[in-house]
């Protein structure tokens, strides 16, 4: 990589066996946009994940206007004009304001399910949910969460190495960070969550978290986006419960 003033120009090999060059500030004559849909309004939050088990990615997305969470599904062609894969729409599920959509198996099926965060409307209310993959893509929704007013992010992770995946979530009006630990299959026929809070009431609008093991010690931390003090880690001492 090679710095020019105020712009970054880099190598890389095309298709056809030459090398081409290109800088960050026309960066689209070495990453062409493909638009995968249009069909959905507002569009806002997006995750790859091969959801149909047909080794190839798919995308979900999240649309604020229209309340969708969509599954993109890629069947692997090409399109003629431009090279890029060919994706199939179709909406999951409905909510009010869906903001951040991850994929993982959440009941232990081999399937890939979806997490979501909704923020449902600007009255306190929000909700985290699961879309439960009966592993034909057909999705049944699991609210695990409907009082974390302003829900904005959610994010899939085994936190307590137990085998099965938890989810640590951030709800912007109710000023919550949380780890929902996955319980197993429960009272209501779904896999039970309980949400464990690391910081409720003391981090102002938190908007986004990513677990990561960020001091190299064997558990789960995470990393926050918040209002107040910008991106901040939450260290783990080893049991999320305790956190």
């Amino acid at each position: 990589m090679e710095v020019n003033g105020d712009w970054t120009s880099y190598y890389h090999k095309d298709n056809d066996g030459s090398i081409g060059t290109c800088s960050v500030v026309n960066c689209n004559a070495c990453y062409p946009m493909s638009v995968i849909s249009s069909a959905f309004t507002a569009p806002h939050g997006v995750f790859a994940a091969d959801v149909d088990s047909d080794l190839d990615l798919d995308v979900l997305s999240t649309s604020l206007h229209s309340g969708d969470i969509a599954l993109h599904d890629n069947d692997g062609a090409l399109h003629d004009s431009d090279g890029a894969e060919s994706f199939t729409d179709s909406s999951l599920a409905t909510a009010g304001y869906p903001m951040r959509v991850v994929a993982s198996d959440m009941d232990g099926d081999g399937d890939v399910d979806a997490v979501y965060a909704d923020f449902t409307n600007f009255f306190g209310d929000g909700t985290f949910a699961v879309l439960e993959n009966d592993g034909a893509q057909t999705f049944t929704k699991h609210e695990i969460d409907t009082s974390a007013g302003g829900a904005s992010s959610a994010y899939a992770i085994d936190a307590d190495g137990d085998g099965d995946n938890d989810f640590f979530a951030a709800a912007m009006d109710a000023d919550l960070l949380a780890l929902y630990v996955n319980e197993g299959y429960g009272k209501n026929a779904y896999v039970d969550f309980t949400r464990i809070d690391i910081a409720a009431g003391s981090e102002a609008v938190p908007s986004d978290v990513m677990p990561t093991d960020i001091d190299g010690d064997g558990d789960i931390d995470c990393v926050i986006a918040a209002d107040s003090g910008g991106r901040r880690p939450r260290r783990a001492s080893g049991d999320p419960r305790s956190q």
